[in-house]
């Protein structure tokens, strides 16, 4: 180097010297996902603030007092509950992109519901690449406001996306955002994708989905944001991959069946919501329409249980760090709406 070059870059490094670094503009991504952020965080502000209005006890004589108070009432009654039991009835839904919901789990959702389950839904993705017309950001935005339309035909508080199309993968970072999540909903049920489909994005959010509920009640292992470890029951269902196969073309059949004859026309207003993606499935699958597929796949599945019309089909995760061997709550929940077949 030139000693007038070096001589240059001294005076150059002297007068930055001290200056603190130009912050870098935040892309469109990062925009859309920060308003999301913060309306979820909205949101988790107001349960949390619910759950501890609710531990409180009002007694005659004695006015409010916290469960602290009731500490000696709480250890008599632990006698006769089980240290671990499964949260009050609520349910969720998380899948991988906007849409698979309504095509694999909605008919479910709408009969826990009518049992009295509470219902919320999440897409860890945001849909952006569902499109060929228009730049991400615009589609992930048309494509959130379909999935809340449709969270909202189905009675479930919408939870915002986190992560791009073909970005989920088995991350930390996704993790800590997914165990957060969970920790603040408590669910009983969580209905999600199988180990195996027919693209990654569904295989990686199941994944994500099996850990961050194992990790619901571990103090050491920390969310983004922070959410409080609970311990209670939860038994995941896994539904059934996109085209009924496997990566190699084989036919998988549900351990479970559920009739969702009833809740059908329901569940194709749901999936209707989703008006963005007519036009791109029918590029990039081949589909005449969103209706006609989920009609299909659903008398499909019914045609499996050998039973019903149209049907949802599933399979139950392990219990080992989840809930009770004996835990089957969809099946206790729906009853004669649910069939098995003894040599699938």
């Amino acid at each position: 180097m030139k000693p007038e070059a070096r001589a240059d870059q001294t005076e150059g490094s002297k007068r930055n010297k001290g200056r603190i670094p130009r912050r870098k503009e935040p892309t469109e991504h990062e925009k859309f996902f920060r308003e999301d952020r913060k309306d979820h965080e909205g949101f988790l502000k107001q349960k949390l603030a619910k759950e501890a209005k609710a531990r409180q006890f009002w007694l005659p004589n004695s006015g409010f007092l916290t469960i602290c108070h009731l500490s000696f009432v709480m250890r008599r009654r632990s006698r006769f509950k089980s240290k671990k039991c499964m949260s009050d009835k609520v349910a969720m839904a998380i899948s991988a992109h906007p849409d698979d919901i309504e095509f694999y789990m909605a008919g479910t959702m709408l009969l826990l519901s009518a049992a009295g389950y509470d219902l919320h839904y999440l897409t860890v993705a945001n849909g952006g690449c569902g499109g060929t017309q228009q730049d991400a950001v615009t589609i992930a935005r048309t494509r959130a406001a379909e999935a809340k339309r449709a969270a909202e035909i189905l009675g479930a508080t919408f939870h915002p996306s986190f992560c791009n199309d073909l970005e989920i993968v088995y991350d930390l970072n996704l993790l800590r955002q997914l165990a957060a999540i969970i920790r603040a909903v408590k669910p009983g049920i969580i209905l999600t994708h199988p180990p195996v489909d027919y693209m990654e994005d569904h295989t990686f959010t199941c994944r994500l989905v099996v850990t961050a509920a194992f990790a619901r009640e571990m103090p050491n292992f920390v969310t983004t944001p922070a959410r409080k470890p609970y311990s209670a029951d939860v038994t995941i269902y896994h539904a059934t991959p996109h085209g009924l196969t496997d990566p190699l073309r084989r036919l998988m059949i549900p351990e479970l069946f559920v009739n969702t004859e009833d809740v059908h026309n329901r569940k194709c207003e749901a999936l209707a919501a989703h008006k963005s993606q007519a036009a791109w499935l029918e590029t990039s699958q081949g589909a005449n329409s969103l209706i006609s597929m989920l009609d299909a796949f659903s008398s499909k599945v019914g045609e499996l249980s050998g039973r019903f019309r149209h049907a949802e089909g599933w399979w139950r995760h392990s219990h080992l760090g989840f809930c009770r061997e004996d835990a089957d709550p969809l099946r206790e929940t729906l009853g004669s709406l649910t069939t098995t077949l003894k040599n699938p």
